[in-house]
């Protein structure tokens, strides 16, 4: 009965999650809150755009929800996978290249590769 409690939770919360990214755009400004660390920085971490990129997802436009964070979007097929197949994320190595993938992202969109930045075609 809890487990199922959990589960109701979650998909109540992902579902008014889901809804509030495709209802509200957040390139209008004050819609959500800046990034604490591009506000701060002026360096994009690996989840600027994040918000964006979903919401352009959410409405169909693939080409639009890349520009704005392509990790997120790569990275959808893989979290669900890792929902069904959880086991291979027990490896010790696993954590330690998902950070490695997050740090190359990082240090690309901020230097060699500023077409990774948000928003940027």
């Amino acid at each position: 009965m809890e487990r199922r409690m959990i589960l109701l939770g979650g998909g109540v919360f992902a579902g008014i999650a889901i809804w509030t990214l495709y209802a509200f755009n957040p390139n209008i400004p004050g819609t959500f809150p800046e990034c604490p660390v591009n506000w701060l920085t002026g360096i994009h971490c690996p989840g600027c755009g994040t918000l964006r990129s979903l919401h352009f997802l959410l409405h169909g436009n693939v080409s639009e929800a890349l520009s704005y964070n392509a990790l997120m979007i790569l990275s959808i097929p893989v979290l669900i996978w890792m929902l069904f197949r959880p086991r291979w994320i027990q490896s010790p190595s696993a954590p330690w290249a998902v950070l490695g993938i997050i740090v190359i992202y990082t240090v690309a969109r901020n230097t060699l590769f500023p077409m990774l930045a948000p928003g940027v075609t």
